[in-house]
């Protein structure tokens, strides 16, 4: 993995960056609002905590993007990015955002949005923060060998028993990635991850079909504990329809589970949240706190990359439209 290092500037706290808007989250939602946000003659930044350009970076393949065949998401990803810095001469910032203070009298430079690397003042913002993988609620899940980005820690699977936690569209598309690295792969499907699309599961069942010492597919089972020593060697599922156990060996486990939005700061400042967390927009992307808009993963209903992107294309419009007119 990648290690970015970095060089605080302190003069950034006494004298904040003045910014038409800041774009927190430089997924695909985040990068297309800053697109368009440019495209309308704001001067915006882009924070993104992570080196890596969203949930998009985590997927193999991309075969439902239009326009794009047979796309890894890190391509798809990469590309985006240099299109926003080269395209649109939008800066990126590799700095996590610890806090944002809202004024209402400070007009118009409402938002102080403070990093671990200084601060930045704003007219509006956009939350584009994303979703993350749901942790599993048993124990020993600090057990080395468990890993929610595979993709950034491929060495673990080399010659190992492998299981998959989660039936849905991204854990599937691994199965090819990882028969030429493990000894065996096991795709665990409860009742709340399996969300899998009907040409997903064709898939499976080829794949299946072909590698039938290789893939074992347990429907109906959850993870119910796992063992090891200090390691990852076993893990337990649990038969949901008659309650019986089986034990599965495995020196890996890819957890493939259901997405939480990260929305904790859009809540701080008064945004709306549905119950299962994720931010309330209107079709405007706006939220019911002025000033401040959402896109992509964390407005929830469904998380894909075209979704994200048409949501950002919105958010940046909009945020143009309401600096130049200061109507909410």
């Amino acid at each position: 993995m990648v290690v970015y290092f970095r060089v605080k500037d302190d003069s950034m706290n006494t004298n904040p960056l003045r910014k038409d808007v800041i774009i927190i989250g430089g997924g695909i939602a985040g990068l297309t609002a800053a697109m368009y946000a440019s495209m309308m003659a704001l001067d915006g930044i882009v924070i993104q905590k992570s080196p890596y350009v969203g949930q998009i970076s985590e997927t193999i393949q991309r075969k439902n993007y239009p326009g794009l065949r047979n796309v890894t998401g890190e391509q798809l990803s990469k590309n985006i990015e240099e299109q926003v810095k080269n395209d649109f001469s939008v800066d990126i910032k590799r700095e996590e955002v610890v806090d944002i203070v809202m004024n209402s009298s400070g007009v118009p430079y409402r938002f102080l949005v403070k990093t671990d690397y200084g601060s930045y003042l704003s007219k509006c913002i956009i939350f584009a923060t994303g979703s993350r993988p749901r942790e599993l609620d048993i124990g020993n899940t600090s057990l080395k060998g468990i890993t929610y980005y595979p993709l950034y820690d491929a060495h673990e699977f080399q010659g190992k028993h492998v299981v998959i936690a989660g039936l849905r569209d991204s854990s599937v598309q691994f199965i090819p990635w990882l028969l030429p690295l493990a000894k065996s792969i096991s795709l665990i499907c409860g009742q709340s991850d399996c969300s899998a699309s009907p040409m997903t599961m064709h898939e499976l069942d080829t794949m299946v079909t072909h590698h039938k010492n290789e893939i074992t597919v347990f429907k109906n089972h959850e993870v119910s504990s796992m063992n090891g020593n200090g390691h990852l060697q076993e893990v337990i599922l649990r038969n949901i329809d008659d309650d019986t156990h089986v034990n599965v060996q495995a020196n890996a486990m890819i957890v493939c589970s259901e997405r939480i939005p990260n929305s904790e700061l859009a809540s701080k400042l008064g945004c709306d949240l549905a119950t299962d967390g994720f931010v309330r927009v209107t079709r405007d992307q706006k939220t019911e706190v002025t000033g401040i808009f959402a896109a992509g993963d964390v407005t929830g209903v469904i998380l894909t990359a075209i979704k994200s992107a048409g949501e950002g294309c919105v958010a940046g419009m909009k945020a143009a439209e309401y600096i130049k007119t200061g109507i909410w």
